[in-house]
């Protein structure tokens, strides 16, 4: 059986998560950090990955930095966020693609299927949604705090290509924990993890609190539900039916992920700039296009955009 190499750019939570997940069925993924201290820390030290139970592996690494990755990559996973794609792009096209190299992006939000078509137009390009919930605590110390279910399409690039016989993308995490299934229908899962986004991120940011403490207030869950609300009008316009019992698992999610704290609140804490242009601000800019009024929506991207500027004080 052809081993393949596999690179995960980024290594943030979810693409160490992706990595640790790989390292315990016995492949070797090259994870590509964007800073030399990362790259050498994980080199040094390897990756402390805690489990769901509480288990905690020491695992041997392969980190580098772009410039340090020689290897032709069979698949690259791109797990850095939206809003670094664009600073990433010079770096990508420094990497060992091949022509043939899959690319499969995990980003949150739209845009990003568009923006990395104009940069890789001969690649193949999957897009990917996950539930899952991972927690970087460190540098190189990754903590899973939640199980969901990983979700694997065809841009719109690939549509009438034989791409599940050509591209066994479920084949790579076999063995592993993670649920991952493929999606001919991938605009409407991205749609859907949108929504969920959209509708947790942005609270848990604001009120400073974890994915499962949005459950124990009525006045949390009466927001969620005005802003599934708006978004599900906006996702018909585009053609994605969003059925009303959709909520429930919008509930289901902060339940099985009750103690992760969102990518938003991590990056509101660290003083990063959040994807809050790309989940609300991306609902917003279609909802003007369908002359839809979002002021649920609004207020969020208004709220997180001053706790961002607040952290700077």
């Amino acid at each position: 059986m052809k081993m393949n190499n596999i690179g995960i750019f980024g290594a943030g939570s979810i693409g160490l998560h992706l990595a640790a997940q790989l390292l315990l069925t016995g492949k070797n993924p090259t994870v590509i950090c964007r800073t030399s201290k990362q790259a050498d820390l994980l080199r040094q030290n390897g990756l402390s990955y805690t489990q769901l139970d509480g288990t905690e592996e020491k695992l041997i690494i392969n980190a580098v930095t772009a410039q340090q990755c020689h290897l032709p990559l069979d698949y690259l996973f791109i797990t850095v966020k939206q809003h670094h794609l664009a600073d990433a792009l010079p770096v990508l096209k420094e990497l060992p693609v091949q022509a043939n190299t899959c690319f499969i992006a995990f980003q949150n939000g739209l845009g990003h299927e568009e923006f990395l078509q104009q940069g890789f137009s001969q690649n193949p390009l999957f897009l990917a949604v996950t539930t899952e919930g991972a927690y970087r605590e460190q540098l190189d110390r990754i903590r899973h705090t939640g199980n969901g279910t990983t979700w694997i399409g065809p841009s719109k690039s690939m549509k009438g290509e034989k791409w599940k016989e050509s591209y066994p993308l479920v084949d790579l995490f076999t063995g592993s924990q993670l649920d991952v299934r493929l999606e001919d229908q991938i605009a409407e899962r991205i749609w859907k993890k949108l929504i969920i986004n959209s509708c947790i991120n942005p609270l848990t940011g604001i009120l400073r609190v974890k994915n499962g403490w949005l459950l124990e207030s009525q006045y949390t869950l009466n927001v969620m539900e005005s802003l599934f609300e708006e978004a599900a009008k906006v996702a018909e316009k585009e053609g994605i039916e969003i059925e009303r019992r959709f909520l429930q698992e919008i509930v289901m999610v902060c339940r099985n992920t009750y103690h992760n704290k969102s990518s938003m609140l991590q990056d509101l804490e660290a003083g990063r700039s959040t994807e809050i242009d790309y989940i609300n601000g991306a609902i917003k800019k279609i909802a003007e296009k369908h002359r839809i009024n979002v002021p649920y929506h609004t207020m969020m991207i208004q709220l997180v955009q001053a706790r961002q500027q607040m952290e700077k004080f």
